[in-house]
């Protein structure tokens, strides 16, 4: 009986229904629809900031995060890359050695962050070579190439082919110098990356710093999506290679943690939105029941005095 006399009374003001549950379909689409491109952007973003920088896993030594000198390297990285490019939803591997540096030419001296890299293993993942405006990307016909940002380029005042002499610290902690010329020029439209960030190849770094053939600062694991990280993280952590090591597994949050920080506060404002539209569609919908329920008082007060006391426990 309370069911069919819902249901008429939902259709007793045809237009007031209809309103109303237009009300809520439009808060619904409305909600799905911002979580939708909320999400979609942050997949883009998580994934350019990922190819720029190591990759969405990062494997260093443990201690190299609260003191990243070139002692605390990661010493079996071949040995790592054959067991971990075989596990699923893993299509790619970067092998970096990072660290600060100088770069002087006779117009002046700017310092910054230099990447070590395997340029044939970052051509198909980053998209730093697709960035570059003048120039190649680094390649093995150019042993001492550098590529450098369009912001540093200009500090420094150089063209492609100019000289620039890189100072850093070696393994042992000893200033060396290197010289380098410029094989491109990049522009990421980021201050910070073209004004402070370059790259060299890993072989040739190696041999300036001291390090084995075998050694990085940082492996990074690129994957199909962001969405597998915690599962592969936890194979990762499994392998015995791994466990036996001093090698830390880290998530891309931990590496760039104002990227992660931006999309924690993004999303939390993003639920406070849509949980004042809801609040919103709900005092109309309440508003609606509401006018609904004291229209019909009269009605309900002949059906309770015929002894129809279901409607009074309802009511309550």
């Amino acid at each position: 009986m309370l069911i069919k006399l819902a249901w008429r009374n939902i259709w007793r003001h045809k237009r007031r229904t209809i309103i109303t549950s237009f009300s809520i379909a439009i808060g619904l689409a409305l909600a799905l629809f911002f979580t939708a491109i909320s999400d979609g952007s942050y997949g883009k973003l998580i994934a350019m900031a990922v190819k720029l920088s190591s990759g969405h896993i990062i494997l260093e030594h443990s201690t190299y995060r609260s003191n990243p000198s070139l002692k605390y390297t990661v010493t079996n990285a071949e040995a790592l890359i054959e067991q971990i490019i075989k596990l699923p939803h893993v299509v790619g591997y970067s092998k970096r050695i990072t660290g600060p540096a100088m770069l002087s030419t006779s117009h002046g001296t700017v310092g910054g962050a230099f990447d070590a890299i395997v340029p044939d293993l970052d051509r198909k993942i980053s998209l730093l070579p697709k960035s570059i405006v003048k120039g190649t990307f680094l390649d093995k016909e150019h042993p001492n190439g550098i590529i450098l940002g369009l912001e540093t380029a200009r500090k420094l005042k150089v063209e492609l082919g100019s000289k620039v002499v890189m100072t850093a610290q070696d393994k042992s902690g000893d200033t060396v110098q290197e010289l380098f010329r410029v094989q491109g020029i990049f522009e990421t439209k980021s201050t910070e990356i073209d004004g402070f960030y370059f790259q060299i190849r890993l072989a040739r770094a190696q041999k300036m710093l001291r390090m084995d053939s075998n050694e990085l600062t940082r492996l990074g694991i690129f994957l199909e999506d962001q969405l597998y990280q915690k599962a592969v993280m936890k194979q990762i952590q499994a392998l015995p290679l791994v466990q036996s090591s001093q090698v830390a597994v880290l998530p891309w949050q931990e590496i760039m943690k104002a990227l992660s920080s931006y999309i924690a506060i993004d999303n939390a404002s993003n639920y406070l939105f849509q949980f004042l539209l809801f609040l919103i569609i709900l005092a109309g919908v309440l508003n609606t029941v509401l006018m609904s329920v004291m229209e019909r008082t009269y009605e309900f007060g002949v059906m309770l005095s015929i002894g129809f006391h279901q409607i009074g426990r309802a009511s309550c």
